[in-house]
């Protein structure tokens, strides 16, 4: 019997504090023909780097899926790179822009018309139009990957395309939303106010751990971000690129209505960096993990969060972070001679306060 495989690379983006994702798959869910999946591209730089392990080590130039869980630069502009180096059969991508004239109503300016709020849209996403269009003009079939989707043998478990049409308005990309959000939505933060918040620390019980997740809200553009589960054998796989509580409450429904249960995955991708937006208490009743990794920049002074790690290891999790160097994840296949294995992220005695 052919067992089924998988290797993960996880690529280290950026060497400074602005992190990004960047995953490329090998692997064969019943141990025979194997295909190759990018999730995300991290910057140009990552994109290269890339093609340069998929060609190394994969020992391919054709990728089969390349997914762009959402439109935020750091997670897409690299991707430019694999469909101008590689060939690709199929781009996963939500399109933003052809969305517009459902949303219109959304907003209260009689004077926007589609076609200026699309520009709008496509000029302020430039880098994952980007993409999109060096797809269209390559002749590589481009899917949007909503909730139920097959891509390869992994399923989409969130957002549904009603879901993502309620998050459309509320995208930093499109003018002011009349109606309110499905779920509450972070607009603007980060920055100075980010470095501060970490200036009194708490003592890392579970009560005070628990209180800091899922505080604030995220992104919309993170809510819309592709949830992708993958099983093995048993062995179970969930990707949330940027995903926040509310994404990952709806996967975890969806995957019950399928008779799935996201707990005691083998691999959970932490989402967002390492933010502690994007998981809450109920989240991590749904979801667990043996292993799970943060993609975070060398030189990021807020990412992973203390309350985040401590959490998931408190949980049984072991928890692996980029941080200037790549990750291997591998299931039946031999270790990598290039490869030193990484070594867990320690417990914190005091998490970060308001």
């Amino acid at each position: 019997m052919n067992l089924p495989w998988y290797e993960i690379d996880v690529l280290a983006v950026g060497d400074g504090e602005r992190s990004g994702d960047a995953i490329a798959m090998r692997y064969s869910i019943d141990g025979q023909k194997w295909s190759v999946l990018v999730i995300d591209g991290g910057n140009l730089e990552t994109g290269t780097k890339l093609v340069e392990l998929i060609r190394r080590e994969y020992k391919t130039d054709f990728v089969n899926n390349v997914v762009n869980t959402h439109p935020d630069s750091d997670h897409s502009s690299g991707l430019r790179v694999v469909l101008e180096e590689l060939e690709v059969g199929a781009l996963w991508m939500h399109k933003p822009w052809d969305h517009v004239p459902n949303i219109l109503d959304a907003f209260d300016d009689d004077r926007l018309t589609a076609k200026s709020v699309g520009r709008r849209v496509r000029d302020a996403l430039c880098a994952a139009h980007g993409v999109y269009e060096l797809a269209f003009d390559q002749g590589v079939p481009v899917y949007e990957p909503f909730q139920g989707a097959n891509i390869g043998g992994f399923t989409v478990m969130s957002p549904s395309r009603q879901q993502y049409l309620e998050l459309l308005p509320h995208f930093r990309s499109t003018p002011p939303a009349a109606v309110r959000p499905p779920v509450p939505l972070r607009t603007s933060g980060g920055g100075l106010a980010a470095l501060l918040d970490v200036a009194r620390w708490l003592p890392a019980t579970q009560e005070n751990e628990d209180a800091a997740l899922g505080r604030n809200a995220t992104a919309a553009e993170n809510e819309s971000s592709v949830v992708l589960f993958g099983e093995f054998n048993g062995e179970k796989l969930l990707f949330t690129g940027d995903a926040g509580p509310a994404a990952l409450s709806s996967a975890a429904k969806f995957a019950a209505q399928r008779g799935l249960s996201l707990r005691d995955l083998r691999i959970l991708q932490v989402p967002h960096h390492g933010s502690r937006n994007n998981l809450s208490p109920a989240v991590l009743r749904v979801i667990s993990a043996r292993q799970a990794f943060v993609s975070v920049a060398a030189k990021s002074a807020t990412h992973p969060r203390p309350s985040v790690t401590n959490a998931l290891r408190r949980r049984g999790t072991s928890v692996y972070a980029t941080r200037g160097r790549n990750l291997r994840f591998h299931l039946n296949l031999s270790d990598r001679a290039s490869y030193t294995p990484a070594e867990a992220l320690p417990w914190h005695e005091f998490i970060e306060g308001e």
